[in-house]
């Protein structure tokens, strides 16, 4: 992501340190940093925000935030949320289950023209063209506060507003003149004639604001990430407003954004609002983690105390007291990755400084307990391959079987092999095919492996053997023979009767496992 060095600056009390200098902290504490560009008086930062970062730091002031927590400097005063009056005049309803939140706003009498030089520069930095005021206030807001929003021409809008899922076959052509077919698998915001907008990537050219507008309809929502994603994907549409959604943001978002959204309306458009119509039905809550200093101090290998935890927090506008041997942390809105005590645990270790962890030696230890199917299986395998067997790894998932996978990897792969003897077959004929080529006279392969069943999982052993047909080649099922008699002996362990077809055999290994007795522990 693309950030001004000059915008940071808008969101933190003190002066910012040199670009260097910001470039450290942030690497060192919260984000690689993959280049800096100088365009005029401004440095471009390329800041990359891995996804479970991005709902709350794809945005320039969440960047400044970040900063203002390792660098220990004073955020600058938000606006407070503006409570904006119902009306009835804005008629929504949300008839899909991936809408989280949506607010619609009513703006009249708009004098729409040419954005002030300002608004047009913190665009400009960013690669972004001016269009008209109420556009660029918009996307500015994008990439301020990291919540999309996007305005219609509310004359252009027939009956209410309805975001609901798309109907197979709907056309929609976008604001980047392209026409596009949808399907039900997508969201759309529409009217009570058609889609207006594919919700959470692009708006419809119809709807769209022009020099001509008189009155819009601003909207702000928070959309399901994954129906967005996939949205995106399959139109292959990506933009800003995507990007953020595909990796979810908070509802809250949208009380950060919306005032300076009609604050900047109203002084830039002249704008009047009539009210709004919101959809919320389950308004997000504050998420609280109990931990203790001890738990903490445990994660991270150093020794913390409870006030240089909840110091520590607090820097990063996290809430956090002490109750009794407790400490009881309050996460932000935002701040969506802060669930468990081990996100905590990080927050501290990253902003306290990593590099403070020191290496702390492991005890010296002359031996090391034994895993039993690692060491069985590990003599198995160096013995086999001192007869001439080579070891093969195949897929566990197959076209068939008794286990059937939730979501398959592929359309052939929806289950959960039951043996191992048909990737062992098909595995010898594949080999035999270049036996001249790999200068061998003959495929010897084995394969150690789970099976699956509806009772659990097993521990297998698949052999194999091919020879080309000759009558001085050995009988394969002779040698087959030989090669389990082998392990027999090893492990002085009975398979029974094993069923041992044109050079190929499956033993079952749970009966050594339960029956052998293996070393305790490793010597050193």
């Amino acid at each position: 992501m693309k950030v001004s060095y000059k915008w940071l600056q808008e969101y933190i009390v003190e002066k910012l340190p040199q670009v260097e200098e910001v470039v450290s902290a942030l690497t060192m504490h919260s984000f690689e940093i993959d280049g800096v560009e100088t365009t005029g008086s401004d440095s471009m930062l390329d800041v990359k925000v891995l996804p479970n970062r991005a709902h709350d730091s794809l945005s320039h002031y969440g960047i400044a935030s970040e900063l203002a927590s390792v660098l220990g400097l004073t955020r600058t005063f938000l606006l407070p949320n503006q409570e904006v009056q119902k009306t009835d005049r804005v008629k929504l309803t949300v008839t899909t289950k991936n809408c989280d939140r949506a607010v619609m706003v009513l703006i009249e009498n708009v004098e729409i023209g040419e954005s002030p030089a300002w608004l047009k520069e913190k665009l400009a930095v960013l690669g972004h063209r001016s269009i008209n005021s109420i556009v660029d206030i918009t996307n500015y807001l994008t990439y301020a506060f990291g919540q999309p929003m996007h305005a219609f021409d509310a004359d252009k809008i027939s009956g209410g507003i309805n975001i609901r899922d798309a109907k197979d076959g709907e056309q929609i052509t976008l604001l980047n003149g392209t026409e596009y077919a949808l399907d039900t698998s997508m969201m759309v915001i529409a009217d009570g004639k058609q889609p207006l907008d594919v919700a959470g990537v692009m708006g419809g050219k119809e709807s769209g604001v022009t020099d001509s507008t008189k009155n819009i309809l601003l909207s702000l929502s928070s959309f399901n990430a994954v129906s967005i994603r996939k949205t995106a994907k399959k139109l292959g549409v990506r933009t800003d407003a995507s990007q953020r959604f595909e990796n979810e943001i908070a509802p809250y978002l949208v009380d950060r954004s919306l005032p300076y959204a009609l604050k900047l309306i109203s002084e830039l458009a002249k704008g009047t609002i009539v009210g709004k119509a919101e959809h919320y039905p389950n308004p997000q809550k504050e998420k609280v983690i109990t931990t203790t200093a001890e738990k903490i101090s445990k994660i991270l290998g150093i020794q913390l105390d409870s006030t240089t935890i909840i110091f520590t927090l607090g820097r990063q506008k996290i809430s956090a007291v002490k109750s009794g041997d407790s400490i009881v942390v309050t996460a932000p809105l935002e701040r969506l990755d802060l669930e468990i005590e081990e996100n905590i645990a990080e927050e501290v270790g990253r902003l306290y400084g990593l590099e403070k962890i020191l290496p702390v030696p492991l005890e010296e230890s002359n031996s090391y307990n034994v895993n039993p199917e690692v060491y069985i299986s590990n003599v198995i395998r160096n013995l086999l391959a001192k007869n001439g067997f080579s070891e093969i790894y195949t897929y566990a998932f197959t076209s068939t079987g008794d286990v059937e996978v939730d979501n398959p990897l592929a359309s052939d792969k929806k289950f959960l092999r039951k043996n191992l003897l048909e990737k062992m077959e098909y595995s010898l004929e594949y080999n035999f095919k270049y036996l001249d080529l790999i200068g061998n006279t003959s495929v010897k392969l084995f394969e150690i492996g789970k099976i699956f069943r509806p009772e659990g999982e097993f521990l297998h052993l698949s052999v194999g053997v091919k020879y080309p047909k000759s009558k001085k080649s050995p009988n394969v099922d002779e040698e087959i023979a030989k090669t389990i008699k082998m392990l027999e002996t090893e492990f002085d362990f009975s398979f029974g009767d094993v069923s041992i077809v044109g050079g190929v055999a499956e033993l079952d290994l749970e009966g050594i496992l339960k029956e052998v007795k293996v070393p305790e522990k490793y010597p050193e």
